[in-house]
């Protein structure tokens, strides 16, 4: 017995280096184990005699003995359960990361295109003949999603992305044609290679957090379709003093988060070391039981939240329980200020991409269907301020420009038949209930979650009767 229990232990502590344990230190499985072992080897030493033998069962069929061992041995068994489920499921996502990774690694190295800036290279990093997020190119296909990073899927994996979940939502094929950097301009170009693959429906992905400067931008300061532009043009249009704006507040966030990282010390919340060290709490929390933080997001966190609280004109910050989330509104707002000259015009050339873009599908008997992708500011106005959470300028002037461009462009869609989706209010009822639709960080995409909210909206528009 007592060989047995200082086996036990000696496992249990070699586990890292046999391969046993996922990383350094001690898992709880081990600490389990560990405890097993100098429970038999203690057994073993004190029950030498026969007295002493007596003396050990009367203790052992003593009540608090008999909890304690089965809770110990409940909880082991437990994280061997655990354990096996991981491995399992640890297959198939090591695979699907890897192929995540390859991606957004080739995301970041377009090729120059004459129609559309920019755009992938056939087959780049997993990517489909055309350069789209798909496993393949179809023949024919029942809806094409258009769209930029938001459409794309940034922070999901390819299956997680909204066309991809809307395709098994409505048991039908969807083809997704976004990428970063799209906007309404994009959009109107790519619809004839959309129309290729004999959609029923076009879902256009409008992200109005940038959108209508990408529609200037091809305009004008890119130049690429200068036949949209204004009859006069004014010589201040021609220049994109958004851009360098825009770059300069990206680089000073960037500057001060790595200042502020070698400052700071971050520290690990106790459900952190918990689903670092136990099989258990990591399969809970994959399940989107345990609290959704970890140490790698809880520092994000921390950074991206030092960088608000130091700039709160460019950004801010929302905490409730264990959701929260950092806004960059200084960046959106550079791309919803309607009082500058070269947003408004953009709305007005996204507007004008809208309808050209109906023309299209309507001759090729195809059905246009908007879907509004608001910016995070948006999504949690209400909320702040239900929660008397205050709204610095920057974030009040986000919500209204952005409200007031997202009326006009539905009063347009209502006068030409267009049909559009308003996922917005299932947003604000998640959000409401305390999911998290964001990342913790500054970044405005969503996270799985959020995607899927899109994708069920848009299937609940699809499935509405004409």
């Amino acid at each position: 017995m007592c060989a047995v229990g200082v086996g036990i232990i000696a496992v249990a502590l070699a586990a890292g280096r046999l391969g046993l344990a996922g990383s350094p230190g001690l898992r709880i499985g081990q600490i389990l184990l560990v405890l097993i072992g100098i429970s038999c080897t203690v057994s073993a030493a004190i029950t030498a005699s026969a007295a002493a033998r007596e003396r050990a069962l009367r203790l052992l069929r003593s009540q608090a003995v008999l909890i304690i061992g089965s809770t110990f041995l409940g909880l082991l068994l437990c994280e061997i359960a655990s354990l096996a489920v991981e491995a399992i499921e640890q297959r198939g996502k090591l695979a699907q990361g890897e192929q995540t990774r390859n991606e957004v690694k080739h995301l970041l190295q377009p090729v120059a295109d004459a129609k559309l800036e920019l755009r992938l290279p056939a087959y780049a990093g997993g990517h489909d003949a055309k350069g789209f997020r798909n496993d393949r190119v179809p023949e024919k296909v029942s809806i094409v999603a258009i769209g930029d990073s938001q459409t794309w899927g940034v922070n999901a994996s390819r299956s997680e992305a909204w066309p991809q979940v809307l395709s098994k939502l409505a048991g039908q094929t969807v083809y997704n044609m976004g990428l970063g950097s799209y906007g309404p301009v994009h959009y109107w170009v790519l619809t004839d290679e959309a129309l290729e693959l004999s959609p029923r429906t076009i879902v256009v992905g409008l992200f109005l957090g940038n959108d209508l400067w990408d529609a200037y931008r091809m305009v004008y300061s890119l130049g690429i379709y200068p036949q949209f532009r204004k009859p006069r043009v004014s010589p201040d249009l021609l220049i994109d003093n958004v851009a360098p704006r825009y770059h300069e507040t990206v680089k000073q966030s960037e500057n001060f988060k790595k200042d502020f990282q070698g400052k700071k010390e971050i520290s690990t919340r106790w459900y952190d070391f918990l689903r670092s060290h136990s099989a258990f709490a990591r399969v809970f929390y994959q399940r989107g039981i345990w609290p959704a933080s970890g140490r790698h997001d809880y520092e994000d966190y921390e950074l991206n939240r030092a960088w608000a609280m130091a700039y709160p004109d460019k950004g801010a910050v929302y905490e409730g329980g264990s959701v929260r989330t950092v806004f960059m509104t200084g960046q959106h707002l550079l791309g919803l200020d309607l009082d500058d000259p070269r947003i408004q015009e953009g709305l007005r050339l996204t507007k004008e991409m809208l309808l050209r873009i109906q023309k299209k599908t309507t001759g090729a008997n195809a059905k246009l269907l908007v879907l509004f992708i608001p910016t995070k500011e948006v999504v949690y106005a209400d909320l702040l301020q239900q929660r008397n959470v205050s709204m610095n300028a920057t974030f009040g002037k986000v919500v209204a420009m952005e409200s007031r461009a997202r009326d006009e462009i539905i009063l347009l869609c209502r006068g030409n038949g267009i049909q559009y989706v308003d996922p917005l209010p299932a947003l604000r009822d998640a959000i409401q209930r305390d999911e998290q639709v964001y990342p913790w960080t500054g970044d405005s995409h969503f996270i799985p979650r959020g995607y899927a909210i899109l994708a069920a909206e848009v299937n609940k528009s699809l499935l509405r009767p004409e």
